[in-house]
């Protein structure tokens, strides 16, 4: 992953893991192999998009994968994927690859119908849109958090791998002085409330980040 405490600080609209499980089931429960797989595959991602494409009035909503198992349900043969301490259905599950969100069930070779096998970013944004999303500008300190995550992981994209890890270390280097930054106000305001502060730091970052991808993207 690209950093470190800034997902424990901390990833579109990105927020807390509260998926809309009225979702009809189609690959919840699979087979053991079908379980261990998708584990693997989850293992080494720090994001899903939970779209349940079926559902009425569903936004994708990107999820920060805090903890994974790989369970058996007691149920008969099946097993499932549990992020978060949540089932979940690889149906409605993307990961993303190559600059595209790809359906996780599809992406393992389990057949399911009536969602798209991939989306892009302007698919989700016009998803959002199309749902009647309002976007605000005061983001809580988690949900900044993930968005600044979601930017990092885009990096991949586009830079070579000296370029990956001088963005390692920048990162760090800012993580830093985050830190110190918040000590220091902590010391000054001791009764108060500094998630303003907090939020005005991860929000300048971001523009910063913003600002250096669009650049080496035009590059």
């Amino acid at each position: 992953m690209i950093i470190n405490r800034c997902i424990k600080l901390t990833s579109l609209c990105l927020l807390l893991f509260v998926s809309t499980m009225a979702h009809s089931d189609q690959a919840a429960y699979i087979t053991q192999s079908e379980a261990e797989l998708a584990y693997n595959i989850l293992n080494n991602q720090s994001l899903i998009l939970d779209y349940c494409a079926p559902c009425d009035a569903m936004i994708p909503e990107l999820v920060e994968i805090k903890s994974l198992q790989n369970t058996f349900t007691n149920y008969e043969h099946f097993w499932e994927i549990v992020v978060n301490n949540q089932g979940i259905d690889l149906a409605y599950t993307y990961i993303y690859v190559d600059d595209l969100w790809i359906n996780l069930a599809n992406y393992i070779d389990i057949e399911v119908f009536d969602v798209p096998m991939q989306l892009s970013e302007l698919d989700i944004e016009q998803l959002q849109i199309n749902g009647d999303y309002e976007v605000t500008l005061d983001f809580t300190v988690e949900e900044l958090n993930f968005q600044m995550q979601n930017l990092l992981t885009q990096f991949n994209g586009i830079l070579e791998s000296p370029q990956r890890l001088k963005l390692v270390e920048t990162q760090n280097q800012w993580i830093e002085y985050f830190d110190a930054q918040m000590a220091w106000y902590a010391q000054l305001f001791l009764e108060s409330d500094y998630s303003e502060y907090e939020r005005s730091l991860i929000k300048q970052r971001i523009e910063v980040l913003n600002l250096f991808y669009e650049v080496f993207e035009e590059y």
